[in-house]
């Protein structure tokens, strides 16, 4: 529905503006608590509005992808981001990566191959997992 989609815009910018603009906070607090906390951040009040924008984008996501969909989109993309990340910045850019990649690249795939595109999504998402898992196991033992 365009409500949804409208929604989810809306939501995007917000949580965009927030992250702009909380990014050290919500870092500091996430890595460590205490040195978050002596350098002034206001660490309940960060994870509290933190983890109601993360709330928010789960509803919001469900109602237009899906469980499944929305569930391997957290999941997936970050697991594969650890996997070749070498900073907490690096893994998050990362993440965002295979996870524009996936939606996109799985979306075009389902399209040529006349498949769903919430599967077809996962499968790509879970093949740029097992790469990573492959590219992070050829390089320990370099």
């Amino acid at each position: 529905q365009t409500s949804d989609v409208v929604l989810a815009w809306l939501l995007s910018a917000l949580v965009l503006a927030f992250l702009a603009r909380s990014w050290r906070s919500v870092v500091l607090s996430t890595l460590h608590r205490d040195l978050a906390a002596v350098e002034g951040v206001r660490v309940v009040k960060t994870d509290v509005l933190f983890l109601v924008l993360v709330a928010l984008v789960i509803s919001v996501a469900m109602r237009i992808a899906g469980v499944i969909l929305v569930t391997a989109l957290l999941i997936v993309p970050a697991a594969t981001a650890q996997n070749l990340a070498r900073s907490f910045r690096s893994m998050v850019g990362w993440s965002v990566v295979v996870s524009l990649v996936s939606l996109f690249g799985g979306t075009a795939l389902s399209f040529v191959a006349n498949l769903p595109s919430g599967p077809t999504i996962v499968l790509t998402s879970s093949v740029f997992f097992a790469l990573s898992t492959l590219s992070r196991a050829l390089r320990a033992r370099a």
